[in-house]
């Protein structure tokens, strides 16, 4: 019974700090850089996406995000046995993921989740077209890490973040609508 008494009062009162630690939504403009291999493929990414954080009490927030970030068009090209290779790709990709995140002014988080990759791309040898512009899309396991700042209405954040062999640097900046 004893037992029972504790619990019963830990659940109040984890639930009436919640009460005091509002949730809230935002959307955000995102800006992506590519990292590492990544920047054979694509200069920069731009994007939009919407933010839900709700509080599990005074140290920790669960968020979930959910956003599109288009990637402008890149080439690679690669010679290998004095044969020219060349791709030409236009990524997009949609995040759909859930973090953990310190709530307060200076903030650390963790994402995970599922990013849904899609585009277009084409290759050619030697200036001579073997695919042509063909369109896919796939489901990739992701994480981030990163840093943020909420102060007044707005969050702003850095993040790193990878996928399958895809890894960028992200920048956000959220408007807090409630």
């Amino acid at each position: 019974m004893k037992k029972l008494v504790i619990t019963v009062m830990m659940l109040l009162a984890m639930m009436a700090s919640a009460q005091e630690i509002s949730s809230h939504l935002d959307v955000g403009l995102e800006v992506g850089v590519p990292a590492d291999d990544t920047k054979d493929l694509t200069t920069f990414g731009l994007g939009v996406s919407v933010k839900a954080s709700f509080p599990l009490g005074r140290a920790i927030d669960l968020t979930g995000r959910i956003g599109y970030i288009w990637w402008a068009e890149g080439e690679y090209e690669e010679t290998r046995n004095s044969i020219d290779y060349t791709v030409t790709s236009d990524y997009y990709h949609v995040p759909i993921v859930a973090r953990l995140k310190m709530p307060g002014g200076l903030y650390g988080m963790g994402e995970l989740g599922i990013t849904v990759v899609g585009g277009t791309y084409e290759e050619a040898i030697d200036g001579v077209t073997t695919l042509e512009k063909s369109d896919f899309s796939e489901s990739e396991f992701g994480y981030s890490l990163g840093v943020g700042f909420l102060a007044n209405n707005f969050d702003l954040s850095v993040t790193y973040n990878a996928f399958n062999e895809w890894e960028h640097i992200g920048f956000r900046i959220g408007f807090l609508f409630m």
